[in-house]
């Protein structure tokens, strides 16, 4: 019985995940103007063009154990689906950038992970 759940709710987080990312692809897909910021993999300043694809925008946290238990899947997601434009966002004000430097480093996203400098 206790596996059976664990499937279930592994099943259940990816859909939830797919209707997230699907949200973010059509907020994404309106929006016309280049995202800037400093890419926190790297700490290089990046801009990313946002009209060349279909754009996915992912909220990603260096403390969240939420963001975090979706970390390896939306890599694998972002890899398979090349045709799309994957950006992460990292707005959390309360997470130095020098943790989030060090986490989205050692994660090493496929796509840029920009700090919003206006983060509340």
């Amino acid at each position: 019985m206790k596996k059976v759940f664990k499937k279930s709710s592994l099943k259940l987080s990816n859909i939830t995940l797919f209707f997230v990312v699907l949200l973010h692809v059509s907020v994404a897909h309106s929006i016309s103007s280049p995202l800037a910021g400093v890419d926190l993999r790297n700490m290089q300043k990046v801009t990313v063009d946002l009209n060349q694809k279909t754009n996915v925008l992912i909220f990603l946290s260096a403390r969240c154990p939420c963001s975090q238990s979706h970390e390896e899947l939306i890599k694998e997601v972002s890899s398979k689906f090349k045709e799309f434009n994957f950006v992460g966002i990292h707005s959390n004000s309360d997470e130095p950038v020098s943790e989030a430097h060090s986490h989205f480093k050692e994660k090493n996203f496929p796509f840029p992970v920009i700090s919003d400098p206006e983060s509340i």
